[in-house]
């Protein structure tokens, strides 16, 4: 038997096991185990291969001798990536999906709210899903029947088992994308209403702390993180549950409403008001939710706590995504709220390793790109001389979103000339995502000792390389550029890819 609770996991492609064998060596070789665990690239703990043990013991006679047959290729123990959520056991052919989930001690509500989110988990393989459940105690099992649990038995698990042949062969962590469960309230506004989103653990321990120290009378509460850690998501989630809860919640977005707050609004009800209009809160609102706090002026904040004293405040933003230098609210927070509760959301779930190395490169070309990285298959780039010759072919790109600098609201200026088609600015886009994303370069844009540099648009109050980085940062799929004249850039562009 082994001692140890969790056997290391070790780095590098997960491998499939056969239960027999796990079974055995945990019974008789505490070396042979742990070195097969470590084979396996996983971890386990000790009561889930007692619950092995125990499942085997109780096959039927007529199985006993072909259980190491049809008990292979499983793979135990596997996460999805950067989500930490565990299956115990896998097993995934070409149309159908297995998992057994064991438990030492029978709790049905427990169980039930398990498989039912492991479902959710699982539609994501696009796969008939057969999920079961072994209590190792009362040796009790229970299987999933459309949207709820009924009991079963032994022969009708192992009917699953016996008809899965020829699993797949191939590396699982692809089939598992973890940003298909990171949701945008605005991008996908149904998915976000209907639940149809998971969090990460550490969303789910600020979403208990937050609730907690709400109830215990505790009153403002600061969520950060970069681009792809899931803030937004987690923030609209505290407003819906908010709301759910009967509490008259205001959210306030430091930017321009999106086609996604509107729906919000007019089909479900919300109150969301951009920045300019927080004077049109309502005096009795018991939540206000400030989104992009970033972007809000010290004035504008100031004046909104000292009206609406009486309010809980949920805070949310990310520092990098400040757009002129006179957003510097973050620097002031501590000093403005002397007793904030902050969190931070450091693990994106939305990574995109090409576009993120890219995009560090770009900017700065001292920064070195992964050679592991394939930036190729993500990371496009085109060169026009003439204007009409660019824009005719950002008309054409029909799946991806162009993203275009921010005009001036009172002054012509170059950067009407960018406003064509289905563009969206930088001001735009804060806070949602895109899958493929395309953006332009012109000649304003230089190198200046490896770092990117541009010369202000005459008319534009917002520096062009901070609304560049809110354009790029946007991406979760594949990233294009086209740059306009701009022969120099585009040769020192190119010199990232080699």
């Amino acid at each position: 038997m082994i001692n140890n609770q969790l056997v290391t996991k070790i780095l590098g492609m997960m491998k499939t096991c056969n239960l027999v064998t796990i079974a055995e060596l945990y019974q008789n070789s505490q070396e042979l185990f742990d070195n097969y665990i470590r084979y396996l690239g996983t971890s386990v703990k000790t009561q889930d291969v007692s619950s092995i043990v125990s499942l085997l013991d109780i096959l039927p006679q007529e199985y006993k001798t072909v259980k190491s047959e049809i008990f292979d290729d499983f793979y135990i123990g596997y996460k999805l990536p950067q989500l930490n959520k565990e299956f115990d056991l896998l097993k995934i052919i070409s149309d159908c999906v297995l998992n057994i989930e064991l438990k030492t001690e029978e709790h049905i509500e427990d169980v039930k709210k398990q498989i039912l989110r492991h479902k959710y988990y699982l539609c994501l393989l696009k796969r008939k899903i057969c999920i079961f459940t072994f209590i190792e105690q009362t040796k009790t099992i229970y299987k999933l029947s459309d949207n709820d649990i009924v009991e079963t038995d032994i022969y009708d698990l192992l009917k699953v088992v016996e008809s899965l042949n020829n699993p797949i062969d191939k590396n699982i962590d692809f089939l598992f994308n973890p940003a298909s469960y990171l949701i945008s309230p605005f991008n996908k506004t149904d998915d976000f209403v209907n639940n149809n989103y998971v969090f990460t653990d550490r969303q789910e321990q600020i979403e208990k702390e937050i609730i907690s120290s709400i109830n215990n009378g505790e009153s403002n509460f600061l969520i950060t993180g970069s681009a792809g850690t899931g803030k937004t998501l987690l923030t609209y989630h505290f407003a819906k549950t908010l709301v759910l809860a009967n509490k008259k919640v205001t959210i306030i977005h430091c930017g321009m409403l999106n086609a996604g707050h509107y729906r919000l609004i007019s089909e479900f009800k919300w109150i969301i008001i951009p920045i300019k209009d927080w004077m049109k809160i309502s005096e009795d609102t018991d939540v206000i939710v400030i989104d992009e706090i970033q972007r809000i002026s010290l004035f504008q904040f100031n004046s909104i706590k000292e009206k609406y004293s009486k309010s809980v405040y949920i805070f949310c933003g990310d520092k990098k995504q400040t757009l002129n230098d006179e957003e510097i609210f973050f620097d002031k927070l501590e000093e403005n709220i002397i007793d904030v509760k902050k969190f931070k959301l450091s693990t994106k779930i939305r990574t995109n390793e090409a576009a993120a190395s890219f995009i560090r490169a770009l900017f700065d070309k001292n920064q070195q790109i992964n050679n592991s990285i394939d930036i190729s298959r993500k990371i496009s780039v085109k060169h026009f001389f003439k204007f009409e010759d660019a824009f005719s072919y950002i008309l054409l790109k029909k799946d991806y979103q162009f993203i275009t600098y921010t005009p001036s609201r009172y002054n012509s200026s170059k950067a009407d000339l960018y406003q064509i088609g289905n563009c969206l600015n930088a001001h735009r886009v804060i806070g949602q995502e895109f899958e493929n994303v395309l953006v332009l370069l012109d000649i304003n844009f230089y190198y200046e000792n490896n770092k990117l540099r541009a010369r202000k648009i005459p008319g534009v109050p917002y520096p062009p390389t901070r609304m560049l980085f809110q354009q790029v940062s946007r991406t979760i799929n594949s990233l294009e550029f086209v740059v306009l004249d701009n022969p120099k850039l585009f040769s020192e562009i190119l010199e990232i890819f080699n």
